[in-house]
């Protein structure tokens, strides 16, 4: 079974594709922190109506931000709508009303710390044209196309935008906190847009009208929000090396090689780190292909400090040989310590938890 960490819970070896006619990539779940600092501290929340909303936007956001968990707990306190509406009546209030001072007042009663709410414009509308296409009109006996004409294709469009505003705002103090415009667009065109894609070749992104676009981008944004303000998981892909040519292998340890990555492949990633790990140290760690592997192995289980050894071990290998920089061991140097620093983040955050 792979390791779970507090901080990068990791399940870890999600799947090895493949890019083009060789590269395999991990895909690995991460935990990552929230971008703003703003609610770590601020659990309780109420969501007030947005104004201009006629996507649901609110609801949406209502639902995402009371699904969010940490370690199987929700992360936030929402208010439910029932307590808010029931705040309201005995206020005398309509949900309109709630604007600034009145705003934290009622979030206060209501018992929430913050107030989230906005605005938010949405646009949507459906098209058509005509494409021309040359098509045959006519075949010989063998098949053969004899002479083409122009026929005219109807190409559906579909356009939708979004922007949501979206302001945090502190009930004791009545300030906002936190304040961030998303926005959202999506085109669409009939006739380009084929949803099929044969080794990268061609269009995969599907057609659909422009309100169920609005609809899909409304759950974007928010979805955007969520990971702005609260601690959440996102896929990192990370490219493996398949082949070692820096050092010469025995047949021995080409098999182990190979070996490595189909552990990797079946999701048994701690073995793939002790067959790497032997083979580092068979190697008098000469190999930048297998320190590098041990790295994204190690990065795979969460053991961050132990993968940035390991990279900037690959890294040395490559000054050392004069060899040329390698992208994936740079690439790879620069997202550890990115990881690392968000691992510190995502600490901080938690301990409010």
């Amino acid at each position: 079974m792979v390791k779970k960490t507090l901080f990068f819970s990791l399940s870890a070896i999600v799947a090895v594709t493949f890019l083009g006619c060789s590269a395999k990539t991990v895909k690995v779940n991460a935990q990552l922190p929230a971008e703003s600092d703003a609610l770590t501290k601020r659990k309780d929340l109420a969501v007030l109506p947005f104004k201009g909303d006629n996507i649901n936007f609110t609801g949406r956001l209502e639902s995402k931000l009371a699904n969010v968990k940490i370690n199987e707990k929700p992360y936030f306190k929402v208010i439910s709508r029932d307590k808010l509406d029931k705040v309201l009546s005995e206020l005398k209030l309509q949900s309109s009303d709630l604007v600034g001072k009145k705003a934290a007042k009622f979030g206060k009663l209501a018992g929430a710390k913050v107030i989230i709410t906005g605005n938010v414009k949405t646009s949507a509308s459906n098209g058509s044209y005509k494409k021309p296409v040359e098509v045959c009109a006519s075949y010989d006996k063998k098949g053969k196309c004899l002479y083409y004409k122009t026929v005219y294709k109807t190409c559906k469009t579909a356009d939708a935008s979004l922007n949501a505003s979206i302001n945090a705002i502190d009930v004791n103090t009545a300030r906002i906190v936190d304040a961030v415009n998303i926005s959202k667009k999506y085109h669409g065109d009939s006739c380009e847009d084929t949803g099929i894609s044969l080794f990268g070749l061609g269009s995969t992104k599907k057609f659909k009208s422009a309100q169920i676009a609005l609809n899909e981008l409304a759950d974007e944004a928010a979805n955007d929000y969520v990971k702005r303000v609260a601690p959440h998981y996102e896929i990192l892909s990370v490219e493996l090396i398949d082949k070692v040519k820096s050092v010469d292998l025995t047949d021995k340890q080409e098999k182990m090689f190979e070996n490595a990555l189909k552990y990797i492949e079946h999701g048994r990633v701690e073995k793939a780190e002790y067959i790497l790990k032997r083979l580092n140290e068979e190697t008098g760690e000469k190999s930048y292909e297998i320190a590098y592997n041990l790295g994204v192995v190690k990065e795979a289980l969460g053991k961050l400090d132990e993968a940035k050894a390991a990279y900037q071990l690959a890294d040395r290998i490559i000054t050392e040989n004069a060899e040329e920089p390698n992208e994936l061991v740079d690439r790879a140097l620069q997202r550890i310590q990115d990881l690392i620093n968000k691992k510190e983040k995502l600490k901080k955050q938690l301990a409010n938890a």
